[in-house]
């Protein structure tokens, strides 16, 4: 679980680097969200942009009527997820799970096989509602890595089926497919500091990156 003081860094960093853009005039700050307005100066028709700050599970229900909401209101939705590799960024390999022989993985090498991350129900529904396959991150200070944003591009995993044939009781039920719940993972972007800006991914979406 993701403590207070950890929801809390993540905003504060977040918003640093916002701030770092020059770009944004706050309009709210918690550790759920961040609610942003273009600088008049800058647009000629500034429009308020609404920030998710993924740091815990919320039913997809809660998240699709929030999001309904803000669109009504014409505003843009980004989301950030917070990097703990429990709740969000699950790496494949890391599950327990996952045997290294995997058959409907066997055309892809370990390299690949260990940056796969297994989707939670959030991330598949916030790449469902953009045009664009980038999903970004709040990367925590660990003993290896530095307080960062990540973005990252998911490119679909195809399952390889072909080792089921007729005898297998699973015959009939398999297909060779993109996967609904793998992906790679490539990283995009890693800013540790700077200014983080928005661009639109579809209709009402945006996704930060790197300034």
């Amino acid at each position: 679980m993701v403590s207070l003081s950890q929801k809390r860094n993540m905003n504060r960093f977040i918003s640093e680097r916002f701030e770092e853009s020059k770009w944004y005039n706050f309009l709210e700050c918690d550790h759920s969200h961040l609610l942003l307005v273009q600088k008049p100066e800058l647009v000629e028709f500034p429009k308020e942009i609404y920030i998710f700050l993924h740091n815990q599970k919320i039913a997809l229900a809660d998240f699709e009527s929030s999001v309904n909401f803000y669109r009504r209101q014409g505003r843009y939705i980004g989301n950030i997820f917070y990097k703990d590799d429990v709740n969000f960024m699950v790496r494949l390999a890391e599950r327990g799970n996952l045997k290294g022989d995997d058959r409907s993985l066997k055309r892809y090498t370990k390299y690949l096989r260990d940056r796969m991350i297994h989707l939670r129900g959030l991330e598949k529904e916030v790449l469902s509602l953009q045009s664009d396959s980038t999903l970004v991150y709040y990367q925590p200070v660990t003993e290896r890595l530095a307080e960062s944003v990540r973005g990252y591009e998911l490119k679909d995993v195809v399952l390889d089926y072909s080792h089921v044939d007729r005898e297998h009781s699973a015959f009939g039920f398999v297909e060779n497919r993109v996967s609904v719940d793998y992906k790679i993972a490539s990283e995009l972007f890693c800013l540790t500091t700077g200014g983080l800006k928005l661009r639109k991914a579809s209709s009402n979406f945006v996704i930060p990156v790197q300034q």
